[in-house]
């Protein structure tokens, strides 16, 4: 149901010469430099840059490598696998394309150095205080430390068959079987009840969603958005921090207390339950690799969960052009009551974003010798004018800033007037949750990589039949989960189990 998808700012040069002279003394180790003027930038210094293949590596080859030559640098770009790990006296890079739920990874094996604080002062040219809180206090701290700058951002939206929606004899339809109108869903059980519906329609012999992904990254991504909204209750912005408030905003996978797993708990179980009733609507064919591949909205579902940059993907395609609109990714029914096992309906949907698994950030290795110049070109990406040309990019992009979601055109979407709106307020629910200071976060522990495996197998053999309950398969990555986790001292792993979720150690 996770459909994957895959993607000239000149500053003046006195702004670019003293940014750099910022850098430097910023990171010490170096001669107090002198005036600008006598002090120009290196010609020539290769920066070496590792990064995922897809749109990580297309944003670099084209954005990177021109702000390089801004920048009097020499960016080579070269692969590395997700998931995988070089060891702490690797020197042949200096800067790591991530993942935001590798970040923790990384930091732990010492790999990174902390971007300079300088950073986030007002005034500064990246303009730290348009980046969605998202970034500023999560993804790109780690131990109350900046060690990220982000590339490309997240952009999940709910796609559904506008030409099917709008169609008068399905709406008479839906309004004669439900006694209310077809619009796009608000919650997974109306999610369900319009997949179903026009699979008794019999559109596309009545398989109605996605293929099944064959990739675990999606897999686990789609189970988590599903299961958000049935593992903790929202909690308002102004909601004062109680105990057991606290647990609904730092609590996720694990148990920020007793550093336990929980991804065997009932709001999971439900999510997992939920996922299996609509495997019996999806299409046959494979999806792909998520996101390595372009798109796949070619197989004309009638709803799907997707990147943003699909949108502009299927505009430029015949067969898909117009055929899509969007909403908000729907909530769950249920909330639970904070009593074991115990949930109520709630109209609307419960909303709660899941978060901080996609997207890509910039980090600067702790072996770089050209740390200060590698921040410098990771700031010119992540600066306003840059971050906006690559969310522009149809197959490419992500959100990362309010100016973003406020003024920013999508031309390149070629979506009209109307869609482009309905674009924007889908997105804000989700990046920006106006409504709730609680969204869901993805583990950054150290051995992510291996739990995420560990549960993607589980769901996919309940989902295929391998596993009868859901109950049981959840259990099984739990129990997978905690062997992993013997991998480091209990005190440390505690730790690192706070650091994860935001939180100070004890």
């Amino acid at each position: 149901m996770i459909l994957g998808s895959e993607g000239h700012f000149m500053q003046r040069k006195t702004a670019a010469l003293c940014l750099g002279l910022l850098f430097t003394i910023a990171l010490g180790g170096c001669e107090k430099p002198g005036p600008a003027a006598e002090k120009p930038l290196p010609q020539a210094v290769l920066i070496r840059v590792a990064s995922p293949q897809g749109r990580a590596m297309q944003a670099m080859k084209s954005q990177g490598v021109l702000a390089g030559k801004r920048l009097n640098l020499t960016v080579e770009v070269t692969s590395r696998a997700e998931g995988s790990f070089p060891e702490a006296n690797e020197n042949a890079t200096d800067i790591w394309i991530i993942r935001p739920d590798e970040l923790g990874e990384f930091a732990h094996r010492n790999l990174l150095t902390p971007a300079p604080d300088e950073l986030k002062e007002p005034g500064n040219p990246i303009s730290w205080e348009d980046f969605f809180p998202l970034y500023r206090e999560k993804t790109l701290i780690w131990n109350r430390r900046l060690h990220a700058l982000p590339l490309l951002g997240e952009s999940q939206v709910c796609f559904f068959r506008e030409d099917l929606f709008s169609n008068p004899t399905r709406q008479a339809e839906f309004k004669k079987q439900f006694n209310e109108e077809l619009k796009p869903p608000q919650s997974w059980s109306d999610f369900l009840k319009i997949a179903r519906f026009f699979s008794m329609s019999e559109i596309d012999g009545g398989k109605t969603l996605p293929p099944l992904t064959e990739s675990n990254q999606d897999l686990v991504r789609e189970f988590l958005t599903l299961s958000a909204g049935f593992c903790r209750r929202p909690v308002a912005p102004d909601e004062p921090v109680t105990a057991g408030v606290e647990e609904s905003i730092f609590s996720f996978l694990y148990d920020a207390n007793t550093a336990q797993p929980v991804i065997d708990g009932p709001g999971f179980v439900k999510g997992l339950n939920l996922l299996r009733e609509m495997q019996g609507l999806r299409k046959t064919a494979p999806v792909g690799k998520g996101q390595n591949d372009s798109h796949e909205l070619s197989s004309l579902p009638v709803l799907a969960l997707g990147d943003s940059s699909l949108a502009g993907l299927a505009q430029q395609t015949p067969a898909l052009r117009d055929k899509y609109n969007f909403c908000p990714v729907p909530g769950a029914q249920e909330i639970p009551t904070g009593k074991k096992n115990e949930f109520r309906r709630v109209s609307g949907g419960n909303r709660i974003p899941y978060l901080g698994q996609n997207g890509y950030l910039g980090c600067v290795s702790s072996k770089s010798k050209n740390r200060a110049l590698a921040f410098h070109l990771l700031a010119e990406l992540a600066s306003p004018k840059i971050s906006e040309r690559l969310a522009m990019e149809p197959g490419s992009g992500g959100f990362l800033r309010f100016t973003q979601l406020s003024r920013m055109r999508l031309d390149s979407f070629e979506l009209d007037a109307g869609k482009t709106e309905t674009l924007r307020n889908a997105l804000r629910q989700d990046l920006i949750h106006p409504e709730i200071k609680n969204p869901a976060m993805a583990s950054r522990l150290p051995g992510n990589a291996k739990r995420r495996e560990a549960l993607a197998v589980e769901i996919r053999d309940f989902l295929t039949g391998k596993t009868g309950v859901a109950q049981k398969a959840l259990s099984q990555a739990a129990a997978r989960w905690r062997e992993i986790d013997r991998a480091w001292p209990e005190k440390e792993f505690k730790a690192l189990v706070k650091i994860s979720a935001g939180l100070i150690p004890d």
